[in-house]
């Protein structure tokens, strides 16, 4: 006796759970986790924003001397409240859409940065510490296999 493909499909929801309720579990869980990452923003040393839909707070340990590590990061509504504990906090806050969505995509939260873009982060951080009121942002070069769209899909390489 076979069973109908509809009836194939309501015993699996039935031992395996409904796949709508579980991606939407799922993604309400690792919104909260981001939520609950705002809270860290003011242990960040920068800001670094895509001008609406990204931000990533970054801190340096000197004593540490490792890398630099992700201590907050989100997109829309989150990257919103990033930003204005930032400036609540006179974090500095860099648009810097390459490297946001860089930091986005290749890192996560408490944790340290891709290795590829440690001299990226390392222009900004410099940046940042010995910068005057007049400076001028520097060039910050992102490697070309770390560029991504805002939907996280790579960016072709310039011919």
């Amino acid at each position: 006796m076979m069973m109908t493909r509809q009836e194939i499909k309501d015993e699996n929801k039935q031992t395996e759970g409904s796949p709508e309720v579980k991606s939407r579990i799922r993604r309400l869980q690792q919104e909260a986790a981001q939520r609950g990452s705002v809270a860290n923003v003011d242990q960040a040393q920068v800001v670094i924003t895509n001008p609406q839909h990204f931000a990533i707070a970054l801190r340096y340990d000197f004593e540490e001397g490792s890398a630099p590590k992700i201590v907050a990061k989100g997109t829309e509504q989150i990257a919103m409240s990033i930003r204005e504990k930032a400036d609540a906090a006179g974090i500095p806050v860099l648009e810097i859409p390459l490297l946001a969505r860089a930091l986005y995509y290749t890192s996560e939260i408490g944790a340290e940065i891709h290795a590829d873009l440690y001299r990226a982060v390392a222009t900004v951080l410099s940046f940042i510490f010995q910068a005057g009121p007049n400076a001028v942002m520097p060039d910050i070069d992102v490697p070309s296999e770390l560029r991504f769209d805002q939907n996280g899909r790579k960016l072709e390489a310039a011919k």
